[in-house]
């Protein structure tokens, strides 16, 4: 990455962290749950529907550079490589693979993500077995992975 992009990347965190700081919390209702990862957010609201419709206006209201859009979903959501399910008042969270498909020129052939992320996994260090292991809430989860 270049020094202009390091740059780019580092003014992006700094003004999203100042941005959050002075009008997440003024809002009169606060999230359950709130995690950011540069861009991407993840947010579990134990409000309603319409109340969360607020949010996003307000948050959309707060600046002319930065826009919200919400993906609301009731039993689990991707954010990021984690799969994060509800179950009761608990979150589970699982690795997640994105649903990519790559069919060739004669249409017999598809490769999904999870195939290649398998294939990277096996030869994989203790890291990327340590990351998969704290992403996972269950043991039957990391093992389903077939890491070990």
């Amino acid at each position: 990455m270049g020094t202009t992009a390091k740059a780019v990347c580092s003014y992006t965190l700094i003004f999203n962290g100042v941005f959050e700081c002075k009008n997440c919390v003024t809002f009169c209702l606060q999230p359950l749950q709130y995690h950011r990862y540069v861009d991407d957010t993840l947010m579990i609201w134990h409000f309603g529907e319409d109340e969360l419709d607020l949010f996003k206006y307000y948050m959309n209201t707060c600046s002319k550079h930065i826009k919200f859009t919400i993906e609301s979903l009731k039993k689990e959501t991707p954010f990021l490589d984690t799969l994060v399910k509800l179950e009761g008042n608990r979150a589970i969270t699982n690795l997640y693979y994105k649903p990519i498909t790559h069919t060739t020129t004669n249409g017999m052939t598809q490769l999904t993500c999870r195939a290649a992320c398998h294939a990277e996994i096996q030869g994989a260090e203790y890291r990327h077995v340590f990351r998969v292991k704290r992403i996972c809430t269950s043991l039957a989860d990391f093992d389903h992975h077939e890491i070990a």
